[in-house]
């Protein structure tokens, strides 16, 4: 798959980006989140300069990611748990009707 370069602006400065097509627009995405939220730390704490507000950036989005994945680790053994009392279900009605 082809790749293009984007250029996306993040606390002032541009970074050159190699993606796919379609990549872009979840890229792109991301980094006007990335913007939002530095601008929302530099509006509610007392951030010095650009590099607290980066830093807090990323620890809220490394927080998110993380609540995140624990979520999904949990759906997936609830949902994998499910998955086998209804197999076990299956093959008890199956015995059933051989037995």
């Amino acid at each position: 798959m082809a790749q293009q370069e984007i250029r996306i602006n993040i606390a002032g400065r541009y970074y050159a980006m190699y993606i796919t097509p379609e990549q872009e627009e979840v890229v792109r995405r991301i980094g006007k989140n990335i913007e939002m939220t530095i601008k929302e730390m530099e509006n509610n704490y007392a951030t010095k300069d650009k590099q607290d507000a980066l830093a807090m950036t990323a620890l809220r989005l490394m927080i998110n990611a993380e609540f995140n994945q624990l979520r999904m680790e949990r759906e997936f053994k609830e949902s994998d748990k499910k998955l086998k009392e209804i197999i076990n279900f299956l093959e008890e009605l199956e015995e059933d009707k051989k037995g």
